[in-house]
């Protein structure tokens, strides 16, 4: 081999070099994740002298875990007082910058000291249940 070839010879080779050595034998792995299942949300205030108020929500989770709310305003929400029904609760749409659907009773305000029973059954969820009770008032006689 004449050195004029043996040059070209490690051109060539310090050329392919890189091709060889960046081309890997790699394959593309597709994999799926599904996203948690939906949590239903029901929140509720109970407050002497006042109807009572119940917003329910959807939150859905994307594959990495971020949750994102939405109001259901198609849930059947009941008030019950030892196991007897008082109202189903209507849905409202107040005047808010959120703009969220709330389930509003029109004729009972809780009593202090009584128990009640929130009952909300949305399509596709498990019935949620959840019981409240107005504590007495406590005076306070002194500040220290």
């Amino acid at each position: 081999m004449t050195s004029n070839t043996l040059i070209k010879v490690k051109i060539w080779a310090l050329l392919a070099m890189p091709l060889l050595l960046a081309s890997t034998c790699e394959k593309p792995v597709t994999f799926k994740v599904d996203p948690p299942a939906p949590d239903l949300l029901v929140s509720s205030n109970f407050q002497d002298q006042s109807a009572i108020q119940v917003e329910v929500s959807k939150i859905t989770y994307d594959a990495i875990g971020v949750g994102q709310k939405e109001f259901i305003n198609d849930a059947l929400v009941g008030i019950y007082e030892n196991d007897n029904l008082l109202e189903e609760l209507q849905v409202v749409y107040p005047n808010t910058p959120r703009g969220q659907a709330l389930y509003s009773s029109s004729d009972i305000v809780p009593t202090i000291g009584k128990e009640y029973l929130i009952q909300v059954e949305v399509e596709g969820f498990k019935m949620v249940t959840a019981r409240s009770i107005i504590p007495p008032r406590v005076d306070i006689q002194e500040l220290a």
